[in-house]
């Protein structure tokens, strides 16, 4: 999960000649998501900007900035829907902070896995697979990773099922 973390109002906000209703999210979860916002039908922009970008991201009605595409954590894919909510509630990582090794805990009977780790501007640095039936706890070596906030994805069987955030010391 991502909470973002702009330094100023003026990074996450709604510009245009629209009036408005709602609210633009400031808590933002791997995959793609809606937000409902009303508006009298006149033009409406959302910007964001990121930590790691130079310009805003792209919203829905298009902008010319550029959107820091191959580093977003907007890349991670769709969360699957159908992740039940055992396997959601089950993993967890731990010790947070950690400064070598963080030990992902399944929770539930081993089965496939994959493990991506994301920096704190969302860009891919480490990806592993488990095999099915192995593992119950897993230990993951983040020593040679820089020191921030690092962001675990977990997929289950190929699906999604959760995410974490850890700080790496």
């Amino acid at each position: 999960y991502v909470e973002f973390t702009g330094y100023t109002p003026s990074e996450n906000f709604f510009k245009g000649n629209a009036y408005f209703e709602g609210a633009a999210p400031s808590f933002f979860q791997p995959g793609i998501h809606t937000f409902e916002v009303y508006t009298d039908g006149r033009n409406l922009q959302w910007q964001v900007k990121t930590p790691g970008c130079n310009s805003a991201f792209k919203s829905a009605n298009g902008s010319n900035a550029d959107p820091c595409a191959n580093n977003l954590l907007t890349e991670l894919q769709t969360s699957d829907a159908e992740a039940s909510s055992d396997e959601l509630s089950t993993s967890i990582f731990y010790p947070n902070p950690a400064t070598d090794f963080v030990t992902l805990d399944i929770g539930a009977e081993p089965a496939a896995f994959s493990i991506q780790i994301y920096d704190e501007v969302g860009k891919l640095i480490l990806s592993r697979d488990y095999p099915q039936n192995t593992y119950y706890e897993v230990p993951v070596d983040i020593s040679a990773l820089k020191p921030g906030m690092l962001y675990f994805v977990v997929k289950i069987n190929g699906r999604e099922t959760s995410a974490f955030r850890i700080i790496k010391k």
